[in-house]
């Protein structure tokens, strides 16, 4: 009877210190939870800030790509309009012959400045897309770190509540379908 009676008072312990491990096990992971949501929302403004980083890169690209074809454009016209005037003054002015080779030196000058100013502008896109093409590898590192850490989170969510196993995978599938923004 005493060995039955203390089997009882075993499992009536047992009852009793079980809800407290479990307490203690869902403060630890909800504590693991915050933390993790921390983490998650300064990597999605990291994520944000390297978007914008990108898109001002994006658009001096644009702008360089423009002020380049201006100034290409208006350096062709300088020159067009030189060997209009250098024409004219040929034909119908010979004696002003020493005028016409001023013109045309200028006109060469004006073609290594659009030499120079192509060569420029071609170097420097290619610079910027170098900075593009590393910014874009960077980023998709930095998705497949995240899909990882989404993972493991979704694992150890599902590690800690077995009885919702199926419930917590399609809330998580949810979850992870909308918080993340493309």
């Amino acid at each position: 009877m005493s060995k039955h009676l203390k089997n009882i008072q075993d499992v009536v312990e047992q009852s009793i210190n079980v809800p407290k491990v479990l307490d203690k096990d869902i403060k630890t992971l909800k504590a693991k939870l915050i933390d993790d949501e921390l983490l998650l929302t300064s990597l999605k403004v990291e994520i944000v800030e390297s978007n914008r980083k990108e898109n001002q890169i994006l658009e001096s690209i644009k702008a360089m790509e423009r002020e380049r074809d201006i100034k290409v454009a208006d350096y062709t016209q300088k020159i067009n309009n030189l060997k209009s005037e250098m024409e004219f003054f040929l034909h119908s002015l010979k004696k002003r012959e020493f005028a016409a080779d001023a013109n045309v030196a200028k006109g060469e000058k004006l073609n290594r400045e659009i030499n120079m100013v192509k060569e420029k502008g071609s170097t420097e896109i290619h610079e910027f897309m170098e900075i593009h093409k590393l910014l874009s590898q960077e980023y998709a590192k930095y998705v497949d770190q995240m899909s990882a850490v989404f993972d493991k989170f979704e694992a150890e969510c599902d590690v800690a509540q077995p009885t919702r196993g199926a419930q917590a995978s399609t809330t998580h599938s949810h979850t992870k379908s909308t918080s993340l923004p493309l």
